[in-house]
């Protein structure tokens, strides 16, 4: 058997007795990072053989893996932090397990997906996760592009690095109704903002940016100017109220309505 099991993604009080159970009865933990893993172990003083596994790796360590699963061994597949498979390795393993008609079983836990959408306050029945924020800004365009007519929530990861560059960008090139940031969830230092972007960039510079962080949008929706050039057609051709025209506009572009009254010259 493989077991998939979700770690803590911060806070080791996390654990779950069936996740200790499992990790220590298996034969071999394969861990994204035997550093990190081997804190774990150690605060609950297991003992078990723990081997690097990481995304590098998982090639060309899987078929001798999977010899060792089909002499009846059971083998533990965990990340640095949450559940494996969602942005960590562990996909192609699972898949050659499948293949080979090896049973894989979930040890479900931490993540930080679940975490914050459980805490920004948005109806996230359904929602899209975006996995690190697209580095080319063609493929951040398409993702919100491709949303424009679901309005689902979308969730990323990002880098301390990255995360300013990227709020701005966002700020800059789409409209929201919420967005909520977070930083080291579960963690010493766990942070977490949510409000109208000028809000969260002020609360932002009082804060050590280091540290992992993901974000939340609701209803995201690209501003854009042919949107704009086709609603001032449409509006100034019929003979409507202002009140009219700011109701079809926000239905059609998700706009704010001080948005479209600047884009559409209205008073």
């Amino acid at each position: 058997m493989l077991y998939v099991c979700a770690s803590p993604i911060g806070n080791l009080e996390d654990c779950s007795y069936r996740l200790i159970e499992t990790l220590e009865h298996v034969t071999l933990i394969l861990a994204e990072d035997t550093r990190k893993t081997r804190i774990l172990l150690n605060r609950f003083n297991l003992n078990t053989p723990c081997q690097s596994f990481d995304k590098y790796q998982e090639g060309k360590k899987t078929p001798q893996i999977l010899k060792r699963l089909e002499m009846n061994e059971s083998i533990a597949l965990i990340s640095d932090g949450g559940t494996p498979n969602a942005s960590d390795p562990g996909s192609y393993l699972v898949r050659q397990c499948m293949d080979h008609n090896i049973p894989v079983s979930p040890i479900p836990g931490a993540s930080a997906i679940t975490s914050l959408l459980s805490i920004c306050g948005i109806n996230c029945n359904q929602f899209i996760f975006g996995g690190f924020f697209p580095k080319k800004r063609n493929d951040a365009v398409k993702l919100m592009t491709g949303n424009q007519h679901l309005k689902w929530p979308i969730i990323f990861f990002d880098t301390s690095k990255r995360l300013i560059k990227n709020l701005e960008w966002l700020n800059a090139t789409i409209t929201y109704d919420r967005i909520t940031i977070a930083k080291e969830i579960t963690k010493t230092y766990e942070t977490i903002i949510s409000g109208p972007f000028p809000d969260i960039m002020v609360q932002i510079e009082s804060i050590p940016l280091k540290g992992e962080w993901c974000f939340i949008i609701e209803k995201p929706s690209i501003k854009t100017e042919k949107q704009i050039e086709i609603l001032k057609r449409i509006t100034h051709s019929l003979d409507l109220t202002p009140k009219q025209i700011l109701g079809i506009s926000k239905y059609l572009t998700n706009l704010s309505k001080n948005e479209l009254k600047e884009s559409l010259d209205m008073i």
